[in-house]
């Protein structure tokens, strides 16, 4: 006989959602095993190894994001923030329609990547794009 016993922390009667005590009804006993398992993507998105954008104008900049997980939406606006506050004239935008984020100021500017797996590049650009000057393509040219 199998019976399913579905455990969820929202029925819990302590704790939080991560650590937490049920009730059940009924006494247990018997081997068990593990059907199936969900659990909320709680993992950043951006973090200290890929939080950091390189761009110059008149002088080389840098930013650095706080950790945390962004969405295409989110991270436009954080990353416009961000570079306005070490510079002027920024705008990032993220196209629901076409899915891209584009970088865009009325000067001349430029993003640098040194390392595409390990910089906000790897979170922006789409996995079709696979070398440097692919990014670089996709990301500036873009702005014009």
């Amino acid at each position: 006989m199998c019976d399913l016993l579905k455990l969820d922390s929202a029925n819990r009667i302590a704790g939080t959602p991560s650590n937490f005590k049920l009730q059940l009804n009924n006494t247990l006993s018997g081997r068990f095993r593990l059907k199936s398992f969900y659990a909320a993507n709680s993992f950043y998105n951006i973090n200290s190894s890929n939080s950091t954008i390189y761009f110059y104008d008149t002088v080389a900049r840098v930013g650095t994001l706080e950790s945390g997980f962004y969405s295409a939406t989110t991270i436009s606006a954080a990353l416009q923030t961000l570079m306005n506050s070490v510079s002027s004239g920024y705008t990032v935008s993220f196209s629901t329609l076409t899915g891209k984020v584009t970088f865009a100021n009325a000067a001349m500017f430029s993003l640098q990547f040194s390392n595409l797996a390990w910089s906000i590049a790897g979170v922006l650009v789409h996995r079709q794009y696979q070398t440097k000057n692919d990014i670089s393509y996709a990301i500036i040219r873009t702005s014009r």
